[in-house]
């Protein structure tokens, strides 16, 4: 069974489950869409889904690694943030 949950909780806050997961390239990217952008990480991270992706997980040996979906902000595109902090449409 893959894992699917929203990122944030119903108040708003990143849990330590989900922090855990997360690499320092989705984290530097948030932060990059912060300043560009002009909001808070936690308002850009709302609307994202994490999943844990199998086929990157088999490819790259992590077992953590999770893929974020949803709006991503410097587009307005929906799309996914990678592991490698890669962004697709």
């Amino acid at each position: 069974m893959t894992y699917r949950a929203p990122l944030l909780n119903e108040d708003f806050v990143l849990t330590n489950d989900h922090y855990s997961c997360l690499t320092s390239a989705q984290l530097a990217k948030f932060a990059q869409w912060s300043i560009e952008c002009g909001k808070p990480v936690v308002e850009l991270m709302a609307g994202f889904i994490i999943e844990q992706d199998q086929q990157w997980n088999h490819i790259n040996g992590d077992p953590n690694a999770v893929v974020l979906t949803g709006t991503l902000p410097h587009c307005n595109l929906f799309g996914g943030l990678m592991p490698d902090g890669s962004t697709h449409t």
